[in-house]
């Protein structure tokens, strides 16, 4: 109950909201895999990896709900790529058109801030450790 309030006192307080069911991830998802296309080599696989890792919170709605994760993905990128922005994970763990879900921009952004950086610092350990041969 505490989390929830906090939660929404958040959102209140940033005054910036997006819809939830995952709508954002997919949307961000679908906008890094297209400018991977102009990409090429290590940075297209890098972007490539990055649209999947962000696939992952409506991934886990789906599978929560007991739904087919591969399926619904794959109807959720259909979706957004005609234009159906709004589409995200309903509660019954199915592409649709989300109304009544919220999420606290601020919340959602240093989420994906925090992870990239994370993500970003391994990769350069990982580089330190392959150029010293180890």
């Amino acid at each position: 109950l505490f989390d929830a309030l906090r939660s929404v006192i958040g959102a209140m307080q940033s005054g910036r909201l997006l819809l939830g069911g995952g709508s954002l991830h997919i949307a961000a998802a679908s906008a890094v895999r297209e400018a991977a296309e102009a990409a090429t080599g290590r940075q297209r696989l890098a972007m490539e990896a990055y649209a999947r890792a962000l696939e992952a919170v409506p991934g886990a709605l789906i599978e929560n709900a007991g739904a087919n994760r591969l399926d619904v993905l794959l109807d959720l990128r259909a979706a957004h790529r005609a234009g159906r922005s709004n589409d995200g994970v309903t509660v019954a763990g199915i592409n649709g058109a989300i109304e009544h879900a919220w999420a606290n921009a601020a919340t959602l952004e240093h989420a994906i801030e925090v992870a990239t950086e994370a993500v970003c610092g391994l990769l350069r350990i990982d580089q330190v450790i392959s150029a010293r041969g180890d």
